[in-house]
């Protein structure tokens, strides 16, 4: 099939299970497509099945065999499962990007950001990386991630980045953006919109809540 230059975006399903759909024609410049659009369809397993598989700014697929990979300057959304059963370590994130999913990463341990990078929580996908243990922030900033969990409110992201060997951050608010969140890193608490974040310290293997908003 060819997709006229008028379509401006192909809606999800809109095409899944057409199973013997093998060609398409689509101008990246004037055409975007949602998840699942394609899947299932032998297209989609074809471009799925390349070593990298970006269409126009959108990272989709990654299937090399490199411990370490930067993301290629100009990709600014890399979508879900694009590393599910990579043997994926580091991971370097470039100023382009405005949002990540790295569900199903299962191997990645280390994930470089770029100083100045935009990205809030709520666009940083990193919950189910189970093996995350180091954030680098620029050339100069190394925090060690204590643990990353979904929190029950607005299905924000929960990351709690370990700051001495007691004590945690904890940050829950979804509007808190990377270059912020590392500044606040070495304050006492911070007023973030409506929300105050304290540090958090372990108190016999439990954690104690001085948490308020």
């Amino acid at each position: 099939i060819t997709i006229p230059d008028s379509v401006e975006e192909i809606e999800k399903w809109a095409f899944y299970g057409c199973e013997n759909l093998s060609q398409i024609n689509m101008n990246p410049d004037t055409t975007t497509f949602s998840a699942n659009a394609f899947e299932k369809t032998a297209w989609w397993e074809q471009q799925m099945s390349q070593e990298t598989f970006i269409f126009k700014d959108t990272l989709f697929k990654y299937n090399g065999n490199e411990e370490r990979y930067t993301i290629p300057a100009g990709v600014k959304k890399i979508k879900y499962s694009a590393f599910h059963e990579s043997p994926l370590k580091e991971l370097v994130i470039t100023q382009s990007v405005q949002s990540m999913d790295l569900g199903g990463c299962d191997n990645l341990e280390s994930l470089y950001l770029p100083e100045g990078t935009r990205m809030r929580f709520q666009d940083m996908d990193i919950t189910y990386c189970p093996s995350i243990k180091k954030i680098y922030y620029g050339d100069s900033k190394e925090y060690t991630v204590n643990g990353v969990v979904r929190s029950g409110w607005a299905g924000d992201n929960v990351i709690w980045i370990k700051q001495t060997d007691d004590t945690i951050l904890f940050f829950g608010n979804g509007s808190v953006d990377i270059e912020r969140l590392i500044y606040f890193i070495e304050e006492e608490y911070a007023d973030v919109g409506s929300y105050r974040i304290y540090r958090y310290k372990w108190d016999r293997g439990f954690l104690k809540n001085e948490w308020s908003g």
